[in-house]
């Protein structure tokens, strides 16, 4: 890493968000997001992407009050230099504004396995601005083959929420010997692939030229601790991609890296 850098930025307010047809912070939210701003529990990343971490040490946070009379979250942070100059220079380049923003996932439904003896439990959240609730759920749905699902919507507080995925997979495999496990987890890989295959298929928004693949996101937790071991990230739109990365879920999940990303080129989970 390079020199650190001492930056004062703005995270959210409560100013009504277009992209999610008017939705605002309510004054519970801004406060639970300087909490865990406080501790570290939200890192700082480029973007929403968690391969371009910001390696940053938080020293400040706090609600403001603003000249129009909304609020908003403000915060210090001690980052490092060469990935901040970094996020600075596309900003400028893109003729943006600057900030940063925040994703908060609101689940609104809890569906049951088809199959009452599986014991696996997923969590599915998909972007409010490509996805209808409709879409979200149907989605869910199709997973309830392997597990219990709960689905919501997912609300990224940026100026162009990208068309962004989060699946997060309960590894409960206590006893189990090392082939049953990875025919747990292969199993669970067929199942998420079902999910984003109807879900991708279903964006209620027209994606431009221009406008980068869906980002997807797989959080491994182990049941013993509740603690996210691992992020598995895809970028693509392409359904044949998708199913080959599932395909080797397992591969990925007995990695030992906390963040690895599908290389199709080199047809493997790679560290980004």
């Amino acid at each position: 890493m390079s020199e650190r850098k001492i930056i004062t930025t703005r995270l959210a307010s409560n100013h009504p968000i277009p992209a999610y047809g008017g939705v605002q912070h309510s004054d519970e939210l801004l406060e639970r997001l300087v909490e865990a701003t406080r501790t570290g529990a939200i890192p700082l990343v480029v973007n929403h992407d968690h391969a371009r971490p910001m390696h940053a040490r938080c020293l400040r946070a706090a609600i403001v009050e603003l000249p129009d009379g909304h609020k908003a979250v403000e915060a210090d942070y001690e980052v490092d230099g060469d990935a901040w100059d970094a996020f600075q220079g596309e900003l400028h380049a893109q003729g943006a504004k600057g900030g940063m923003s925040f994703t908060h996932a609101e689940y609104f439904s809890e569906l049951t396995p088809r199959d009452p003896t599986r014991s696996e439990h997923f969590r599915l959240a998909a972007d409010a601005h490509h996805f209808t609730d409709d879409s979200i759920e149907a989605a869910g749905a199709a997973l309830t083959k392997v597990g219990t699902v709960t689905v919501g919507r997912l609300y990224q507080f940026n100026a162009a929420p990208t068309c962004r995925v989060v699946v997060e997979y309960v590894q409960q495999s206590g006893g189990l010997d090392a082939a049953a496990k990875d025919l747990m987890i292969g199993i669970a890989g067929s199942g998420i692939y079902d999910a984003l295959k109807r879900l991708l298929r279903r964006r209620s928004t027209t994606p431009a030229v221009t406008e980068p693949a869906p980002r997807i996101e797989i959080h491994t937790t182990t049941e013993s601790d509740g603690v996210s071991r691992q992020r598995l990230l895809l970028r693509t739109d392409s359904e044949d991609v998708l199913e080959h990365a599932l395909n080797r879920f397992a591969d990925g999940v007995n990695r030992q890296e906390r963040l690895l990303e599908w290389d199709d080129a080199l047809d493997d989970w790679v560290e980004p």
